[in-house]
Parts: structure tokens; sequence; C-alpha cells
């Protein structure tokens, strides 16, 4: 019975660190994908203030 124990604890150990490297994982990916739309914003958000210098000049 001390063997089964064992048995239960150490896959309920291995349950919850699987759980917790896969809520790491998806975490990480989270915030890498909203990183990118950053990055994104700050692009589109360049090329627009460049294009109203350059129609500003124009004038």
């Amino acid at each position: 019975m001390d063997k089964q124990k064992r048995t239960t604890i150490d896959e309920f150990s291995a349950y919850l660190q699987s759980a917790v490297r896969n809520t790491t994982i998806n975490y990480m990916n989270d915030k890498s994908k909203i990183k990118e739309h950053e990055i994104t914003l700050e692009e589109d958000l360049e090329n627009v203030e460049g294009r109203l210098t350059i129609k500003s000049q124009a004038l």
C-alpha cells in the first residue's frame, strides 16, 4: 500500500509539473503575441507620422 501511495503522489506531482510547464508556455506565447502586436502598432504609427510630416512639408 505504501508503494501505491508513492505512485499516486508521483503521478500527481508529474501532473502538477506538467500543468505549470504548460501554463508557463502559454503565458510566454501570449506575451510574445502581445509584444509583436505592439511592435506592429508602433511601426504603423511611425508610418502615419512620416506621411503626415511629408504632407505638411508639401503645404
